[in-house]
């Protein structure tokens, strides 16, 4: 969970204008490891609790007002 969580809060840190979700995903896939292609979209469950749970605490929030929607460091 932390090493998830420190994976996507570096790629927010160097994107300040923000990632998209499926930005969010193949970063954690990269940084994971070896997922099959054609699973990856299967990643946006846990990555989507991690950004729940980032935002809960304060540390991310979701920019709505770009198209599609961004994450990035409140």
């Amino acid at each position: 969970v932390e090493f998830i969580d420190r994976v996507i809060l570096r790629s927010l840190g160097k994107h300040p204008s923000g990632l998209t979700m499926k930005q969010l995903i193949d970063t954690v896939a990269e940084a994971v490891g070896d997922w099959p292609q054609d699973g990856v979209f299967l990643a946006m469950f846990p990555v989507k609790g991690h950004m729940d749970r980032l935002e809960q605490q304060g540390r991310v929030k979701l920019d709505r007002g770009t198209h599609p929607a961004k994450w990035v460091v409140a």
